[in-house]
Parts: C-alpha cells; sequence; structure tokens
C-alpha cells in the first residue's frame, strides 16, 4: 500500500518564486512610504479647461494648493474666447501667498486678471449669474511670449472667493497656468 503524503507546499521553484514576489511587493511598499514621508514630495492636480466656463457664475473650481503642491490649469482659446476659474481661499490660509505662472501662445496677447467676488457671492457661496457690481481686479499678468511663462511671486490672496479670467487677443491657442503655494 502506498501512502504518499499530499502537501500544499509549492515546489522548490515555484516556492521561490513566490518569496522573491512577496520582498519586491515590501521593497515597493518601503520606497513608497520614504517617498510619501518625504519633504520633497509634491502633487500636481491637473485641471483642464470644461466649456462652458465662459463667465464667473459658470467658473470651474480650483482648490488651493499647500505646502508643495501645484495646481496646473491646461486650456484653450478660440476667436473672443474667455475662460474662468473659482478659487476660494479657506480662512486657513490666511496669510499664505501664491505663485502664479502664466504661458500663452506665442505672438498672441495673453491674460490673466484674478478678481475678488467676496462680497458679490449668495447665500451658499455661489457667484450669481447676474451681477449687482463689478468685482475688483486685484491682480492681472500678461505675455506675448509663448515660450517663457510671465510669473507672480508672492501673491497674498486674502480669505475669500476669487475668480481667475484668462483671455487672449483672439485666434486660437492653448495656454497654461500654475498656481503654487510659495510659503
Amino acid at each position: 500500500m502506498n501512502h504518499a503524503r499530499r502537501s500544499n507546499a509549492l515546489p522548490a521553484k515555484g516556492r521561490h518564486a513566490g518569496e522573491v514576489a512577496a520582498a519586491a511587493g515590501r521593497i515597493v511598499s518601503i520606497v513608497l512610504l520614504a517617498l510619501a514621508a518625504s519633504p520633497a514630495w509634491s502633487l500636481t492636480e491637473l485641471v483642464y479647461d470644461a466649456e462652458p466656463n465662459n463667465a464667473p457664475h459658470q467658473a470651474v473650481a480650483l482648490t488651493p494648493p499647500v505646502e508643495k503642491d501645484i495646481v496646473r490649469i491646461l486650456g484653450s482659446l478660440d476667436g473672443q474666447d474667455q475662460d474662468a476659474y473659482l478659487l476660494v481661499i479657506p480662512d486657513e490660509h490666511a496669510g499664505r501667498r501664491f505663485d502664479l505662472a502664466l504661458t500663452g501662445r506665442a505672438g498672441a496677447l495673453t491674460k490673466l486678471d484674478v478678481f475678488e467676488f467676496t462680497e458679490l457671492v449668495d447665500g451658499r457661496g455661489r457667484i450669481p449669474q447676474t451681477l449687482t457690481q463689478r468685482p475688483a481686479n486685484v491682480f492681472q499678468l500678461a505675455t506675448q511670449q509663448g515660450t517663457r511663462p510671465a510669473l507672480a511671486e508672492g501673491l497674498l490672496l486674502s480669505p475669500g472667493t476669487y475668480v481667475i479670467g484668462v483671455s487672449h487677443s483672439g485666434g486660437q491657442g492653448h495656454y497654461e497656468v500654475e498656481l503654487s503655494q510659495n510659503d
């Protein structure tokens, strides 16, 4: 009578491959944890131009960057198009400074305006379709070069509601806006 013992263990070759895979998984986990704990770690949030966003009440919402994070807007303008992006600076961001970079299409004037809407929003924090007064234009940035961005460093935005408007002198082309925390 042959009583062979059954084993659930992997053959030596398969067992070795399983050990290698487990070790590789542990190494990847350690590397990811080390990167996450690193002070140089940053996150880039990509925001794409989504129509309709021509008017302040249609503005695409942005999340304010913190620490080394970057908000990068990728958009395009055609003809008399303009794009609006909503930026709400919460109270916990009071006193923080921001950097802005604008890159437009070469040979065409591309402008970025920052308007303050804090006093114009309704009770729910929304910008009404019909405004009772013009918002304050708190900052403007412009470029005609398509290769080098126009930069503004250390922009102080008080807690409140802002609209970043991007426009150009006509034609068709792409733009990029980069918003980061300066501190």
